[in-house]
């Protein structure tokens, strides 16, 4: 049985406001390339690449829209064609060299996060050092 992250959980991260970034599990689809992968990523991180797949703008409403688009996405499977979108997604393929090191740092600590999020916690990165963190409060 595939892994899924509980609807508590993925809209916690969806709907923080805080300056950690929470993490969710989520499937994400290159419809340019076809490349679909599931993986854990920062909710900031996906509502930034929707907020452009849908060329949102950045008012209260949009903002809005965006979070509503990925709650009401109940198989958790995003699609994106627009390359800032493509983009937004950590190691989408377009990274630099001089990115691959720093990305390298976090691809460990998501996979830390991800160990986590399987065992049903809520996990964020911390604002400053980035470090993985269990979400305490309920």
């Amino acid at each position: 049985m595939e892994f899924h992250q509980s609807s508590a959980i993925f809209e916690k991260a969806i709907r923080n406001k805080s300056t950690h970034r929470f993490v969710v599990y989520a499937t994400i689809v290159n419809d340019v390339t076809g490349e679909i992968r599931t993986q854990c990523i920062p909710a900031s991180l996906l509502l930034g690449a929707i907020h452009k797949e849908y060329d949102l703008s950045h008012d209260a409403a949009s903002i809005e829209k965006t979070i509503k688009i990925a709650l009401e996405n109940p198989n958790r499977e995003f699609h994106f064609s627009k390359q800032a979108a493509i983009n937004n997604i950590p190691l989408s393929g377009n990274e630099t060299e001089n990115h691959l090191q720093d990305q390298l740092q976090f691809q460990l600590r998501l996979k830390e996060a991800c160990a986590l999020i399987r065992e049903g916690k809520s996990v964020f990165l911390a604002d400053l050092t980035g470090q993985v963190s269990v979400d305490r409060t309920k």
